[in-house]
């Protein structure tokens, strides 16, 4: 027993040295594998990391701006970064390629190189690129937002939203993401989603006139009228207001039932802008509802004098007129509607209505 004892203490440095030769094949495959795996030149310096200066980044999706560790470790990307300011695209796609050969990627990168080709209309790489940092980096912030623009750029705003949420996650207080995603919301039919992040936008910000713009519409979307009606006066007295601005009013007031208030407006409408035919109408629709059939004739017949294949303006003229038992008035303006360059479906219609009042 004594003998194997001290055969087994006689073989202590053996085993000493046979794990330090496992623990360093360990750490040379590591290190290998790092290589593998493209993460070059990974390691960062505290002293590296406190010189670095990234560059002025206003220019550039908050979600997609790359952290000083990127810079202190990609040397060209400062170069790239300056490309996109410039415009140019294309050099700064090739650019990206030629570091991204020579040094660690990130997420950052990888996203902000999907967003660039995105932008050269190169959609298909872009999407497989972002993807893939979705799928196995983080953080997928970066990556979330590309697959965002990238759905909105191709009219899939509903499929937009999930990653601009994604996005919201970790830049929820940022008042340009919160516009770009409330103004996607809108596109995608996300009226009360779009609502909510404007009045976020407004805890940290305050909403310029085409915010106010997007939450009177977002109201008369949601039919609250009366909440609607009072951005539209904010807006009519700022500096944004104009023709187009007033009409939306109007017309706002007319379906919320303020038939007065919607005269006024769609009056002031095309004071501004005379020529405006769908004002004319929209001053007639109000003017019947008020019970103004002299002020309501004088409108769709302004209306039918600048655009003479008016359906909308020429019926309501005609309804108008036969009401007070005008029949052979309704009947010439439908009859001169008739003979305009009408679509086969549109002729349809007016000679289904000239029929109603012949019958």
């Amino acid at each position: 027993m004594k003998a194997s004892w001290s055969r087994l203490r006689l073989r202590e440095p053996l085993w000493g040295l046979l794990l330090l030769v496992l623990s360093g094949s360990l750490i040379a495959g590591c290190q290998l594998a790092d290589i593998t795996f493209g993460q070059r030149e990974s390691y960062v310096s505290p002293v590296t990391l406190s010189e670095t200066q990234g560059p002025e980044m206003s220019f550039i999706p908050v979600a997609l701006q790359p952290p000083l560790r990127d810079f202190a470790r990609m040397h060209g990307l400062a170069d790239v970064i300056g490309l996109i300011r410039a415009g140019d695209l294309s050099a700064a796609a090739v650019q990206l390629t030629s570091e991204k050969a020579r040094f660690r990627t990130s997420a950052y990168i990888e996203s902000l190189h999907a967003w660039v080709l995105l932008q050269q209309g190169e959609a298909g790489i872009a999407r497989k690129m972002a993807q893939n940092v979705v799928d196995h980096h983080e953080p997928k912030t970066p990556a979330a937002y590309a697959l965002a623009v990238l759905h909105r750029e191709l009219g899939a705003f509903r499929e937009a939203m999930p990653w601009y949420q994604l996005t919201l996650e970790q830049h929820s207080n940022n008042p340009a993401l919160l516009r770009e995603v409330a103004l996607c919301a809108y596109s995608a039919g996300q009226e009360a989603e779009a609502l909510s992040l404007l009045d976020r936008l407004a805890a940290f910000d305050a909403l310029t006139s085409d915010d106010l713009i997007l939450r009177a519409r977002l109201l008369v979307v949601l039919r609250r009228y009366e909440a609607a009606l009072l951005v539209f006066e904010r807006l009519r007295h700022g500096a944004a207001s104009d023709a187009g601005i007033l009409l939306e009013a109007g017309q706002c007031a007319y379906t919320g039932g303020q038939f007065g208030k919607a005269i006024t407006l769609c009056r002031e409408a095309v004071q501004l802008d005379p020529q405006n035919a769908v004002g004319h109408f929209s001053l007639g629709q109000a003017s019947a509802a008020f019970l103004d059939p002299l002020g309501a004739e004088a409108a769709f017949s302004r209306a039918l004098e600048l655009k003479p294949d008016y359906l909308e303006a020429g019926y309501a003229l005609a309804v108008l007129l036969s009401n007070q038992s005008l029949l052979e008035e309704a009947y010439h303006i439908l009859n001169q509607l008739s003979r305009q360059p009408l679509s086969s479906l549109d002729l349809e219609k007016v000679q289904n209505w000239i029929n109603e009042i012949e019958g």
